[in-house]
């Protein structure tokens, strides 16, 4: 959940993260697959939906700090189960011992938390567009959004959150006129 709010990430590009695909150094995060359960079969790890959805996406020390910590987790698991611990997909969030979550449960887990907190009407792909609506209100600028999301087209981010834009009116009128003041 922190990692949505934080990145924007889908569901499952947060299941799919792999520790080979961050650098905690240069804060950042590559989008370089997704997991999802296709009916009768295995999960499948494959490229995201669209080429614009293999993307980097920074992030801030307070997210390297919990990626950190869960590192720290599963290396304590790692030591834990040994031999039987699944390195296969060397996934960031995974079980304890180490195989990957099906998207359901993440799902799942987040709407146990939502209900508890009286969010009930809010879903887990909820905090995707939260991330943006907050950036677009501070102020970035939707072309990094787009980029940030992993939308194709700069359209699709504006036809979104179009509802975030008109809010902002105000605001860039006042700082049209704080520059021709100047």
């Amino acid at each position: 959940m922190y990692l949505a709010i934080y990145t924007g990430m889908r569901r499952g590009e947060i299941l799919g993260l792999r520790w080979t695909d961050v650098s905690l150094k240069e804060r950042v995060i590559h989008i370089r697959q997704s997991v999802t359960k296709v009916s009768g079969r295995d999960l499948i790890f494959l490229k995201p939906k669209t080429n614009s959805s293999i993307r980097p996406i920074n992030i801030d020390e307070d997210v390297v700090a919990a990626l950190k910590r869960r590192k720290s987790e599963q290396n304590q698991n790692k030591l834990l189960f040994g031999s039987k611990y699944d390195n296969q997909h060397n996934l960031i969030f995974c079980k304890e011992n180490g195989k990957p979550f099906l998207p359901q449960y993440a799902t799942r887990q987040f709407n146990e938390i939502a209900k508890k907190v009286d969010l009930s009407h809010f879903r887990l792909h909820d905090l995707r567009h939260t991330h943006a609506t907050l950036m677009l209100k501070a102020g970035v600028h939707p072309k990094i959004v787009q980029e940030r999301l992993g939308h194709a087209l700069i359209t699709v981010t504006l036809d979104t959150y179009s509802h975030v834009i008109p809010s902002m009116q105000k605001e860039a009128v006042q700082k049209l006129k704080n520059t021709l003041q100047k």
